[in-house]
């Protein structure tokens, strides 16, 4: 991982939705500003919200050709960024799919780089390549893998053709993503050898775990999968809004229990309901 102060962009992989968004915020010590498709920000209440969370819209040509325009303001938003040594993320190939390849990238990433290199002589912005890496789509409990490439600088590129210049860019960038984004789910399934002594210290949590949250889970997964049928969003939007409603759950289910019986200890619940389902992902990992 790239740990200077200049200016960053984060060219990442983009296998899952808006869930690689939530990883990369997550657990990058940078603050990050998110490039995101501009048809999410249509209406205004939403728009707000997102610009909140530091998302920035980017528009496509598949959302419109007359939305093409709003892109300079983008890029503007972009330059502002960077010039306060800012660090941005963007999905370089574009669109996201379900699966263990990397897509032919846009060009957008590129253009960033040249509007910043050439355009406004600022040749100390470098672009690390980030591969996002999920050992299933679908199973629980899930495993995120995210892999750092070298940094790509102002220095390796020809700046006297535009179109030279985006080829040769998307080029390096590709060659140092394809290392980076696994092509078989079985590679990850093999990175961990399983602790057997944990897995037994945990087996009696892990079991409360799993009964207390299995009948949730199963209706709210059915309830998100047909909303998100045909779609590549089930999965980031399974997870990103049991992010919201697991702790506002765990609190009601305390509270009542607290309330019920009059008996103070059970505020300990907050904090025992959420340790045995970790100790279930534990115990399953």
């Amino acid at each position: 991982m790239y740990t200077g102060k200049q200016p960053l962009i984060l060219a990442c992989s983009h296998p899952n939705s808006f869930f690689d968004a939530l990883v990369m915020g997550a657990y990058h010590p940078r603050r990050l500003h998110f490039l995101a498709r501009g048809d999410a920000f249509k209406k205004p209440r939403v728009a707000k919200v997102l610009r909140l969370l530091n998302m920035i819209p980017i528009y496509r040509l598949s959302e419109g050709k007359e939305n093409l325009d709003n892109n300079k303001h983008t890029f503007d938003q972009c330059m502002h960024v960077l010039k306060h040594n800012g660090a941005i993320l963007i999905f370089s190939e574009g669109i996201s799919i379900n699966e263990w390849m990397l897509r032919p990238l846009k060009k957008g990433t590129a253009r960033l780089a040249w509007m910043f290199w050439e355009e406004h002589g600022v040749k100390d912005m470098v672009i690390q390549p980030v591969g996002i890496n999920y050992h299933s789509f679908v199973k629980l409990p899930k495993r995120v893998y995210v892999d750092y490439g070298p940094v790509v600088n102002s220095n390796s590129f020809d700046y006297t053709n535009t179109g030279t210049f985006y080829n040769d860019f998307n080029r390096v960038l590709t060659s140092r993503l394809e290392k980076l984004v696994v092509t078989e789910d079985s590679k990850l399934l093999n990175k961990r050898r399983a602790d057997y002594a944990t897995k037994l210290s945990l087996a009696l949590p892990a079991l409360v775990g799993y009964i207390l949250h299995r009948p949730f889970f199963v209706l709210w997964r059915k309830f998100i999968k047909a909303k998100t049928k045909g779609t590549v969003f089930f999965d980031s939007v399974l997870f990103g809004s049991l992010i919201i409603l697991y702790p506002i759950i765990v609190l009601l289910i305390t509270i009542t229990t607290v309330m019920l019986t009059g008996e103070p200890l059970y505020w300990l619940l907050f904090i025992l309901i959420p340790f045995t389902a970790w100790s279930y992902r534990k115990f399953k990992s």
